[in-house]
């Protein structure tokens, strides 16, 4: 334990934050975008509630000039 919490010191990370991303590491689900976005702390939530709104749009955009509508 002692390491995982000098890496995290060394990484500027919260020590639980680095073990549920090393447990991630294992080949386990991708986290999304959204996800990402969420769980980081480092912003306020009007900060990751515009990231994901910007976010959406560059989606559905990229959708919809998938679709043929190059709008």
């Amino acid at each position: 334990m002692r390491v995982l919490n000098g890496l995290a010191r060394a990484l500027n990370v919260p020590n639980d934050r680095l073990v549920w991303f090393l447990g991630r590491a294992d080949g386990g689900d991708a986290l999304t975008s959204e996800q990402v976005i969420s769980a980081d702390e480092r912003l306020t939530a009007a900060q990751r509630q515009s990231l994901l709104e910007l976010l959406a749009a560059f989606l559905a955009a990229n959708d919809a000039v998938d679709d043929g509508d190059p709008s």
